[in-house]
């Protein structure tokens, strides 16, 4: 497939669809339960299409948060969309002066009702521009170790734990699109 990548990227809900951009995940959840030895078989079958995986960030960092911290209910929610690249996912991680040092991370999340308060800046924000969604890494605890246990993901819907969160590019103070000293 070479040149532009838009015809792949119009066809890639199809394949996600059959199951086979995560052919190990539940049915329900967009994958086709398929054990890792027999899902190595496919993969190997697969490999010489080039058919790479569409919203890495999504299926990288917010899906495995989701399956270990988040609902039935949110997985159900988000994890489709995510496999079918309908809902894109970036990383709010570094920040001024301490890229994505996270010990050094200065962003605080304090939970006010049933919201959190962020407060904080992100710069270098991979895919930002593109991006439905984020995870966002704040500090929750200010008496937490700067070393450990400080930084929790946040789900959309608040849950506690470490849980993908929820926060638009778009927000008052940025308009979501690339830095001038991100540009070539």
């Amino acid at each position: 497939m070479s040149g532009s990548r838009s015809p792949y990227e119009a066809w890639y809900p199809v394949f996600a669809r059959s199951g086979l951009a995560v052919p190990t995940w539940p049915v329900e959840y967009g994958g086709l339960d398929l054990a890792p030895d027999v899902a190595r078989l496919v993969e190997a079958e697969l490999r010489p299409y080039n058919l790479g995986r569409l919203n890495p960030l999504g299926l990288n960092l917010a899906a495995p948060a989701l399956f270990a911290h988040g609902t039935e209910e949110q997985r159900r929610r988000f994890l489709p969309p995510i496999v079918r690249n309908e809902e894109v996912w970036c990383q709010l991680f570094s920040e001024p002066g301490a890229g994505s040092d996270l010990a050094s991370l200065s962003t605080t999340a304090v939970r006010d009702g049933d919201e959190w308060l962020v407060t904080g800046q992100k710069v270098w924000t991979t895919w930002a521009h593109r991006s439905d969604f984020a995870v966002l890494l704040a500090r929750t605890d200010p008496d937490a170790r700067r070393e450990a246990d400080g930084p929790q993901d946040r789900h959309p819907d608040g849950e506690a734990g470490e849980c993908p969160g929820r926060e638009r590019h778009a927000e008052p103070g940025g308009d979501g699109r690339p830095s001038e000293s991100n540009r070539p």
